[in-house]
């Protein structure tokens, strides 16, 4: 059996940026998220705390 390592370090809820359709703009995602881990976050929380969640498809989510 594996120890489990405590969690170290900044892990960033990140904002879901969306189009005027209500899709998520993927290109301004990606770029947030790879500004977030370039700033030393070592590990990233989609939809982690404002409520996106509720506003995407299944889909959208994975």
């Amino acid at each position: 059996m594996t120890a489990i390592e405590p969690l170290r370090g900044v892990i960033a809820p990140i904002l879901t940026p969306f189009e005027d359709d209500l899709t998520i703009a993927r290109d301004l995602y990606v770029a947030n998220a790879r500004r977030c881990l370039e700033e030393g976050c070592v590990g990233l929380a989609p939809f982690g705390t404002t409520g996106e969640a509720l506003s995407v498809g299944i889909e959208e989510r994975m």
